[in-house]
């Protein structure tokens, strides 16, 4: 049976994640410091905060795609149901327990859409291929029934061997979260998904990102404070304090929204900070 299973249903069970005194420095500029915070299995995480606050980079820690840049450092604690991703022994590519890489499990939707210069069909299989599925048939039916959880199948199932890029910016960004979907991860992190479309295109991005609750670990940066409560289970908010990110407080979006604990997090969830 290949590794990469073809059902959401044959889950088991969803992973949370922890981080302990996680800090990212660029250089010798601290990104963000100190960062202990919990992401809970399938719930909505969002990080909020102004800009320049560490939001981003935390979550480009969570499946180490800082590795990609040159001369930065990962202090502390990432674990993935346990399992301590900053290992340096671990590559992030490179299997994982059950055989699965870190970059599979955790699946990451950036800012601006990123659709590969190929057809709509082959950004889709490109993963599954590489992940040792070559039968037609059911790379056919995985990309069918992922454009279908998407919402994008009645809209380009006719053109799936044209480009991507022809799309419309949402159908783009709909389409990078299938790319993401199809090879069935554990987390998804999204990086302000909805800030480069259009009204109408964001409400639809977003109630799919509303709809993935439950199947998914989601964790999501948003400078939408609205989006946040919308969507969020759980709400972080990120500061800058002498020059350094810092994770100022966590808790439930309706603890966050409506009892916030800490002055900088009442200031900034009533439009008076930030």
């Amino acid at each position: 049976m290949n590794k990469l299973q073809l059902t959401q249903n044959s889950r088991l069970s969803l992973p949370s994640m922890q981080t302990e005194q996680l800090s990212l420095y660029y250089g010798k500029k601290a990104a963000f410091t100190d960062v202990t915070m919990p992401i809970a299995a399938g719930k909505i995480t969002a990080l909020v905060g102004p800009s320049g606050c560490g939001k981003t980079s935390f979550l480009s820690c969570l499946n180490r795609l800082t590795d990609l840049i040159p001369h930065t450092k990962v202090v502390g604690s990432i674990r993935l149901d346990g399992l301590e991703i900053l290992n340096h022994r671990i590559d992030a590519l490179a299997p994982l327990a059950e055989g699965i890489a870190l970059r599979r499990r955790v699946g990451t939707i950036f800012q601006k859409p990123n659709p590969f210069p190929f057809s709509i069909w082959k950004n889709l299989a490109f993963g599954l291929q590489e992940h040792g599925i070559k039968n037609r048939e059911k790379l056919d039916w995985l990309i069918e029934t992922t454009l279908q959880d998407v919402g994008l199948w009645n809209e380009v199932k006719d053109r799936l061997h044209t480009s991507a890029l022809s799309l419309s910016g949402g159908q783009k960004q709909r389409l990078c979260i299938a790319r993401a979907l199809v090879l069935q991860p554990e987390v998804l992190l999204f990086d302000e998904p909805c800030s480069a479309l259009d009204p109408i295109s964001s409400g639809v991005v977003e109630d799919l990102i509303a709809s993935l609750r439950e199947r998914y670990t989601v964790v999501i940066v948003t400078h939408n404070l609205a989006q946040a409560r919308r969507i969020g289970d759980y709400a972080a908010l990120f500061w800058v304090q002498a020059e350094v990110g810092r994770l100022i407080e966590y808790g439930t979006v309706e603890q966050i929204f409506t009892s916030p604990q800490h002055d900088l997090t009442a200031g900034y969830v009533n439009g008076i900070r930030g």
